[in-house]
């Protein structure tokens, strides 16, 4: 059977600063626990990755990856699904930085300028299961963190890129089975607002996974400030 061939390109080398993206952390790689760092797939398989059907060759002369016209296929369905990701629930759920189970009964133990991280979970609504790809763009959520009802502006440098699309970024990949709730990424709150001071928080957050894509539902959480 003749198959297409797909290259592989390793995105590990070095960023600039005004990167498009930020990174995972070690902490942040450990609660993933499904890390596939520096892979990227290029052509009609876009960022859905691409299915398993079948055995995955690499062209041990070329260095290419060989994919049948039916994996390809498949790849490109995926694509199309995700351009209307409607069938996904997105959900977030602040970490707690309390140091016993008894204090995270009655808050999250936030203290300003300290670090804030929101886990993303999604759940597929759909009957079929399908593959996403996770990174770190900025030009994939759309963020609102409100203060005391008051819309907080970006840092500076992420105001400048947060409507850019990035040429690329590393990802992971997660695969979403119907019904089945997923924690596919962790939000540092630091990567995208100063240091937070006291008062009570709100955060509205909704992703997409096409650079023309729609976007999820909004997901939002609630939480408290206090100070040092």
């Amino acid at each position: 059977m003749a198959c297409g061939r797909l290259k592989i390109q390793n995105d590990r080398s070095e960023r600039r600063k005004e990167s498009a993206s930020y990174h995972w952390d070690g902490e942040e790689v450990m609660l993933l626990n499904r890390v596939l760092t520096g892979l990227f797939l290029v052509l009609v398989v876009g960022p859905s990755g691409i299915s398993q059907e079948g055995k995955l060759k690499i062209n041990k002369k070329t260095g290419q990856l060989e994919v049948s016209p039916e994996m390809v296929e498949k790849a490109r369905r995926q694509n199309e699904r995700l351009r209307d990701p409607s069938f996904i629930n997105l959900e977030i759920i602040p970490v707690s930085n309390c140091q016993d189970e008894e204090a995270r009964k009655n808050s999250d133990c936030y203290k300003a300028h300290s670090r804030i991280k929101l886990k993303v979970l999604m759940t597929n609504m759909s009957s079929e299961s399908i593959t996403i790809a996770m990174n770190r763009s900025y030009y994939s959520y759309n963020i609102q963190l409100f203060r005391d009802w008051q819309l907080l502006p970006y840092r500076k440098e992420v105001v400048e890129l947060a409507d850019k699309p990035p040429d690329s970024v590393s990802s992971i990949r997660v695969k979403l089975e119907p019904g089945k709730v997923e924690m596919v990424d962790m939000i540092p709150l630091g990567a995208w607002y100063k240091p937070l001071e006291p008062g009570h928080y709100q955060l509205e957050i909704k992703r997409r996974f096409q650079l023309d894509g729609r976007w999820t539902n909004i997901a939002s959480s609630s939480f408290e400030v206090e100070p040092e």
